[in-house]
């Protein structure tokens, strides 16, 4: 998996209004997408989680039932995907004030589960981290903000995520043809969701 950081403009010349931000998500691969909010209360007071992630658990067999003891009752996020060699996909990422129970919960989803169980083969996987606060954070806020960049993040790595329902989410897809001299800087394709 490859990381990314958020670049956020409050001078930019696309800032349209006093309230309206540009901001600029960018992976390591180098991708570049822009998001404008208008949320700039939001975007003063950046979060910028950080998540202590554990080992994950394999999903054997339909029903799946992952180990919950070792899943922590403390706040976290949550992704359910899958392994086949050396790729990976992502199918949902969730968050929870009490991940042991917000996930017992998930695997009584039955649409969700449905959903994990109708993808193509490999191995199904959960992946889960603990979000650490610093001084003055509240968990709800940060677990929040790391959901958005988690699904922003996978989206934008072309992954066909779904909701609670188990159906796909809707992506916008924007195609660039550009010239050479943007190559590096302008993506072929980049995807948010609709």
């Amino acid at each position: 998996m490859t990381g990314c950081c958020i670049i956020c403009d409050l001078h930019s010349p696309l800032v349209l209004s006093p309230t309206q931000v540009r901001m600029v998500l960018v992976s390591a691969s180098g991708v570049c997408c822009e998001y404008l909010t208008d949320n700039f209360t939001q975007i003063q007071s950046m979060i910028n989680p950080t998540v202590l992630w554990q080992k994950p658990q394999p999903l054997r067999s339909y029903p799946y039932t992952p180990n919950l003891d070792l899943i922590p009752k403390s706040a976290g996020v949550y992704i359910f995907y899958r392994k086949h060699g050396t790729t990976f996909h992502v199918f949902y990422v969730g968050k929870g004030l009490n991940l042991r129970s917000r996930l017992k919960g998930q695997l009584n989803n039955l649409k969700l589960m449905n959903g994990i169980r109708a993808a193509a083969n490999g191995a199904r996987l959960l992946a889960y981290g603990e979000i650490v606060l610093k001084p003055g954070q509240k968990a709800v806020s940060a677990i929040h903000a790391a959901e958005k960049l988690l699904i922003r993040h996978f989206v934008d790595e072309g992954h066909e995520l779904i909701n609670i329902q188990g159906v796909k989410i809707r992506l916008q897809t924007l195609t660039n043809e550009r010239p050479g001299a943007l190559k590096k800087m302008i993506p072929t394709r980049m995807q948010v969701e609709a």
